[in-house]
């Protein structure tokens, strides 16, 4: 399954959910929206952009289905082996608090399981297969999400 694909199914089910039947949590007001959501998307981008930078500096693909060359082991991937998916956590988070919307918070633990039982375990054996003892050893020294 596409990492995107299941970040995009919540994101839309949680606002549509959300016109019908409002689950609002924070203050009245942009203000407050902005203030808790804005530093969730930055968290997203930065962990996102030097998710793809260690990528690039490897000389291999993030791109999901594309072949890979190397194990990335530096920037996020040091404290994460999932950084670009606690991206998409932080950046749905994001929109949970600018949108005021409960659903998308609701939402988080689901696209934790998801990515995590359709996408994270199969790149793992993928890896694994791939890459053997030295991922193995990888995985010993870093957490799967944080």
């Amino acid at each position: 399954m596409p990492p995107p694909l299941p970040f995009f199914g919540i994101l839309i089910t949680g606002v549509v959910a959300d016109h019908f039947l409002p689950l609002g949590f924070l203050p009245q007001g942009l203000a407050p929206r902005l203030a808790f959501g804005l530093p969730a998307f930055a968290l997203a981008l930065v962990i996102g952009l030097a998710a793809f930078a260690a990528f690039q500096r490897a000389n291999t693909s993030p791109q999901f289905g594309e072949s890979v060359s190397a194990l990335v082991t530096r920037g996020p991937y040091r404290f994460s082996r999932n950084p670009l998916y606690v991206a998409l956590l932080a950046a749905l988070l994001g929109f949970a608090l600018i949108l005021d919307d409960g659903w998308l918070v609701l939402g988080l633990p689901i696209l934790l399981v998801l990515l995590d039982r359709l996408v994270v375990r199969r790149e793992e054996q993928f890896l694994s297969g791939l890459f053997g003892a030295e991922y193995a050893a990888y995985c010993k020294s870093v957490r799967r999400w944080l």
